[in-house]
């Protein structure tokens, strides 16, 4: 008998608790949301804003991992301010809501809530999916809004933080950058001018050395600050406006551009076209180190204005020059061996580094050659330190005469310096040989040139190196005489 009361009272237990958990509990855990779009806003791939009041609606498309204006013109958007837009979708939650259909009762309907027209419509597209949200009035309290859901059957009281998203115009949906390719990831910069000249300067990184080098019209090192500067310079530079309706033909100047600008990175490049500076009144009293020109890229059919700094336009104009290398000698100090100089009629002097790493000079007399002599530290330090500092005031030339290097003093040079450099595995030992030439002016004055054997550059570098240059042994030699060992100390002197 307790056997059946126990299984009895079980039965009732398992119904009671079923009922419980089937009628409270799951009724009160099923999913509530607050949620006004579906999940499928986090897939979005395109946005269209279409206020009430503006004819040509605002478009925001998908493209690969990047957003892009689709309308008014095509152009990059700015990451953050999509980003922005997408978040408050996600997080769109409403205040309150209620059906549609009750509205007839309170003899209501949707224009009372400024949803009949809606004062922003959003078209949202998530693959296949399309839904639309509709924005309309605010409510009594200022800081809500009223929207209608996708399904049209519910209106919900939101914030007003999302039509603070969508209230950015086509400007501040852009990207403010034209060469969106920064500094470290640029593989390139191709520089090309207009006729006559139709000049074209094309520079590269090494991706093993990571140094800058002119590949044309020379090839020749190029100067890594500066094309860094020009660079960072170029990706820098933003829209000052959009021309919605484009000037009279001619105007631009876009037809045979002024700069034709190319930059290449990782797998990717832009092209920049600056053509005509734009007419602009002159403030009296203000000076301007920038010029306003109309601007494209290539790959993009948008016009616009660009302001460009002075300098930027001065170092591309003259890239050959300006954007180049002006030390003479490209050399690494540690890897010096020896350092020999000659002088029209006077001995051979040469330095020459011993394996503990110190110095020796000794000079060639004739056939005769001297005891090497210690050589002194600081005056060989700052031997190579002029060396390797020698920079070019201009280049002179870079594709001589024979008639020219005479004329410029090479046919017998004011001074000759071959560098000794250890081999770097598995190069062999290499020798760098250095001509100074001298000139005068009409008036006399002393012109030095330089250029380095086996190149056909020619330098112009200050008279004063050749003071700095003595091909004399005394100059080099160590002056103490003897240095007393450690712990030693002077009891005597005897002369």
């Amino acid at each position: 008998m307790r056997t059946k009361v126990t299984l009895v009272l079980l039965f009732l237990n398992v119904a009671l608790f079923y009922f419980i958990f089937q009628f409270v509990i799951w009724h009160d855990a099923a999913p509530h949301t607050r949620k006004v779009l579906p999940r499928q806003v986090a897939a979005l791939d395109r946005i269209e804003i279409c206020p009430a009041n503006i004819a040509t609606p605002l478009a925001l498309e998908k493209r690969g991992d990047n957003w892009f204006l689709g309308a008014p013109y095509d152009w990059p958007a700015d990451k953050n301010a999509v980003e922005r837009l997408i978040n408050e979708l996600l997080l769109l939650e409403n205040e309150t809501s209620f059906e549609v259909a009750k509205l007839a009762d309170t003899g209501q309907k949707l224009a009372d809530y400024g949803l009949d027209p809606a004062a922003i419509v959003l078209h949202l597209t998530a693959g296949d999916t399309r839904f639309d949200l509709r924005i309309g009035a605010a409510t009594q309290v200022q800081n809500r809004l009223y929207v209608l859901d996708p399904a049209g059957t519910r209106i919900h009281v939101v914030g007003r933080s999302l039509v603070e998203a969508l209230m950015l115009g086509p400007d501040q949906f852009r990207s403010t950058a034209l060469v969106d390719i920064p500094v470290f990831e640029a593989r390139s910069l191709a520089v090309q001018l207009p006729a006559p000249g139709n000049l074209r300067v094309r520079l590269a990184r090494s991706p093993q050395t990571q140094r800058w080098s002119f590949e044309s019209p020379i090839q020749t090192r190029a100067d890594k600050n500066a094309v860094e500067l020009a660079l960072s310079n170029l990706h820098a530079l933003s829209v000052a406006s959009f021309l919605d309706t484009p000037p009279a033909a001619g105007i631009t100047g876009l037809d045979n551009p002024a700069f034709r600008l190319t930059v290449e990175g990782t797998q990717r490049r832009a092209i920049l076209l600056l053509g005509s500076p734009v007419p602009t009144e002159a403030k009296p009293g203000v000076g301007r180190a920038e010029t306003e020109l109309y601007a494209k890229l290539e790959d993009r059919s948008a016009l616009f204005t660009v302001k460009v700094p002075d300098s930027l336009l001065d170092s591309l104009r003259k890239a050959q020059t300006e954007l180049r290398d002006r030390h003479v000698l490209d050399f690494e100090s540690g890897r010096l061996t020896a350092i020999s100089l000659t002088a029209p009629g006077q001995p051979e002097v040469t330095l020459q580094r011993l394996e503990s790493g110190t110095w020796q000079v000794l000079a060639r007399q004739s056939t005769e050659v001297a005891q090497p002599q210690a050589a002194d530290p600081a005056v060989v330090a700052r031997l190579i330190d002029q060396l390797g500092q020698l920079r070019a005031i201009t280049f002179q030339s870079d594709a001589p005469f024979p008639a020219d290097l005479e004329q410029w003093g090479f046919n017998r040079a004011e001074r000759e310096i071959v560098l000794s450099l250890a081999a770097e595995p598995p190069a062999q030992p290499v020798s760098v040989s250095l001509q100074l030439g001298v000139t005068t002016t009409d008036s006399g004055q002393p012109l030095t040139y330089a250029r380095v054997a086996d190149t056909q550059f020619v330098y112009q570098v200050r008279a004063a190196i050749l003071d700095e240059l003595p091909v004399v042994a005394r100059h080099y030699r160590l002056r103490t005489l003897r240095d007393l060992p450690p712990g030693a100390r002077i009891s005597g002197i005897s002369l």
